[in-house]
């Protein structure tokens, strides 16, 4: 997992997201939470649009702007 933050927003990195089989099996996902209280936030949840096996997204993220 990896974690950025830039105090407004925590982006959190889920690179064995889709655990399971099949096309997509551990292509990752990440969750962006918007402040002001990052524990009660839903999360946008990013994947990514040509996501295949063992892809990781999400193994490194950071925040900028």
């Amino acid at each position: 997992f990896s974690v950025a933050t830039d105090g407004v927003r925590v982006v959190v990195g889920c690179p064995f997201g889709n655990l399971g089989s099949g096309a997509t099996a551990q292509s990752g996902k990440v969750y962006v939470f918007m402040g002001p209280n990052w524990a009660t936030a839903v999360p946008v949840v990013l994947s990514a649009p040509d996501a295949a096996i063992s892809d990781y997204f999400g193994y490194s993220v950071a925040v900028s702007g």
